[in-house]
């Protein structure tokens, strides 16, 4: 989800499948129209975070790419300090090395490595860069979700999570329901391009973090890309 935590009591992500009952007489013509505003949420967002837990600004980015057809989301995720990535740790499967304050961190169990080829590789081939793979289908199948942050020796807080469409037909909800955690995520229209926010929640009335995310003019690591930031419709 992605969904980053900074904090132990933060939360991340998380779901429901309800829309099945509620669509049991609609047309697929329907169904595709109710999800069209999916498409504002493909951008490659990036957003800084100062705490008081945290010595420096971390800058996060989302890459995120939808698929309509399949009402597939998904984001790469990294987590950076003084231009150097913090999170994922910058190692393949099995492997540790040691962060910049000194702790032992390894191998991220979400990180995929992306070099610009559209391919997502276990492998590092000093052309790119390992990130944090989070995936889903829009009321559909979810994934095991292991945060972004903060990165660490072992991910013990990883857990299955799913994504639901809600009924403003805009936003969509990423965790564990109905009690949460999880994170509501949305495009906002008021701006030009667009922002996009993402909430975080421990339950259905404690709100944890909001964060804002800006639309940046960069190619994507997955595959060398660069796409137009959404506009509002």
């Amino acid at each position: 989800m992605t969904h980053s935590r900074f904090t132990r009591a933060t939360p991340v992500l998380v779901a429901v499948a309800f829309f099945s009952a509620a669509c049991g007489g609609s047309s697929e013509t329907e169904l595709d129209e109710r999800y069209a505003q999916m498409a504002l949420h493909d951008g490659y967002w990036r957003t800084d975070i100062d705490s008081p837990d945290l010595p420096v600004t971390i800058t996060v980015i989302n890459d995120m790419h939808i698929d309509l057809a399949s009402r597939r989301a998904t984001v790469y995720a990294q987590a950076k300090a003084l231009g150097q990535v913090v999170s994922p740790p910058q190692v393949g499967p099995g492997e540790c090395t040691e962060s910049p304050t000194g702790e032992t961190v390894c191998y991220h169990p979400n990180a995929v490595y992306l070099n610009g080829s559209g391919e997502e590789l276990l492998e590092a081939d000093g052309n790119g860069e390992w990130w944090v793979k989070h995936s889903w289908v829009v009321d559909g199948e979810g994934y095991d979700n292991c945060e972004l942050f903060p990165p660490s020796e072992t991910y013990e807080d990883c857990m299955p999570v799913e994504g639901i469409w809600l009924e403003d037909a805009r936003s969509m909800r990423v965790g564990t329901l109905p009690n949460g955690p999880y994170n509501e995520r949305r495009p906002l229209l008021d701006t030009e391009p667009v922002t996009y926010e993402v909430v975080g929640y421990l339950s259905p009335t404690e709100e944890a973090r909001r964060l804002t995310f800006d639309c940046v003019d960069e190619a994507s690591m997955f595959d060398g890309q660069t796409r137009p930031c959404p506009t509002a419709p």
